[in-house]
């Protein structure tokens, strides 16, 4: 897994507000990363959950993550929120961590980690520490616009900026 964090204010206005309508006290995005290497950990399991009474192995996996960061967190003080899966609170994490030095959402209209691809998962936290440090630096996102993913996608899925995410094959 890899972690970064982006402040509040480095996103546009509506983004700020999305993001405080969840935690209005928030100062940073935090976003943790797992690289998924097996599609076993894309597998959706029946668990009493956020995602319609499912989840798959890598969010369990980063949801573990982000309770022990959340807690080392609210132990020192800070308000914390991990969000809810997109479906549910509404908020793309991808879009969220395009602001992150993790990667990019590339023409697939996917997050392409910098060194992992499409194959990553995402989980976010805010908060209202404000968090300081270098994070790893991107001279440019991972797509690099030749549309290859685009072109190579069997189901016709990824077109146009966009991920048809039903046309998407198992």
């Amino acid at each position: 897994c890899e972690v970064d964090f982006v402040s509040v204010g480095d996103y546009a206005a509506d983004g700020q507000e999305m993001i405080r309508q969840f935690l209005p006290v928030a100062r940073t995005v935090i976003v943790l990363a797992h690289k998924v290497t097996a599609s076993l950990e894309w597998a959706w399991y029946p668990v009493q959950w956020e995602r319609h009474e499912s989840t798959c192995g890598a969010d369990l996996h980063l949801k573990v993550i982000m309770a022990a960061v959340e807690l080392v967190l609210s132990d020192v003080g800070h308000a914390t929120m991990v969000l809810p899966y997109p479906g549910r609170c509404g908020v793309s994490f991808k879009w969220l961590a395009d602001q992150s030095a993790l990667g990019g959402v590339g023409d697939s209209y996917l997050f392409l980690h910098r060194e992992w691809g499409p194959g990553v998962h995402l989980r976010v936290l805010l908060t209202d520490a404000v968090l300081t440090g270098t994070p790893p630096g991107l001279a440019e996102g991972p797509c690099t616009h030749c549309r290859a993913c685009v072109d190579a996608c069997p189901s016709g899925a990824l077109s146009g900026g966009e991920h048809d995410q039903t046309a998407c094959g198992d």
